[in-house]
């Protein structure tokens, strides 16, 4: 399954590639920000391990353009072939 990738910074691992594929029938945004961590080689952390949910502080995400609160529940929605992730780190406050 092909997921495409959307973000306002470079995600180390994966280079120019804006696409992720799985060879798995089913595709959680979990696995998807699971997949981005591994390809960074630990640089980044993208779900919290102590609460499983993405830090809203640190990153805005979206599927197909829809806002996902990355929220335990919200990460294990099932994506579709094509479907766009877009992970954006949320601006600092300040000048």
């Amino acid at each position: 399954m092909r997921i495409l990738i959307d973000s306002n910074f470079s995600l180390y691992g994966l280079h120019e590639e804006s696409e992720i594929h799985f060879d798995a029938p089913r595709v959680t945004l979990r696995m998807v920000l699971e997949e981005l961590a591994k390809k960074s080689s630990g640089r980044i952390t993208l779900v919290d391990p102590s609460t499983g949910a993405l830090d809203p502080l640190d990153f805005v995400l979206k599927v197909n353009g829809l806002l996902n609160s990355g929220s335990k529940k919200e990460l294990d929605v099932l994506l579709k072939e094509g479907d766009t992730v877009t992970l954006h780190i949320t601006p600092l406050e300040g000048g």
